[in-house]
């Protein structure tokens, strides 16, 4: 099995080889979208399978230091509403 977290007080169990990129993968291919049109947004490290699959990677300014590295692109705060923030200013303008 595979085993994750993205806080203290949880754990994800799922099947061996199945996280957040695969499941991203799978529902991009069976939706006919290229990689390169793909947006994933992350906080923990538990998202970076999902951020390394994704054409456009986004980390939010209060996720783990791991994450922000491996991001293309940082939101602001969540507190802040920064999913939408970015989303506004990178893609809807």
């Amino acid at each position: 099995m595979s085993i994750s977290s993205s806080r203290d007080d949880n754990v994800e169990v799922m099947m061996p080889g199945v996280d957040k990129g695969s499941a991203l993968k799978f529902l991009a291919d069976r939706l006919g979208i290229p990689r390169s049109k793909v947006m994933a947004f992350g906080d923990n490290t538990n998202d970076l399978p999902m951020l390394n699959f994704a054409g456009v990677s986004v980390a939010m300014e209060n996720g783990e230091p791991e994450v922000r590295s491996a991001a293309k692109w940082i939101a602001p705060h969540h507190a802040m509403g920064g999913v939408g923030k970015l989303l506004y200013e990178r893609v809807l303008t």
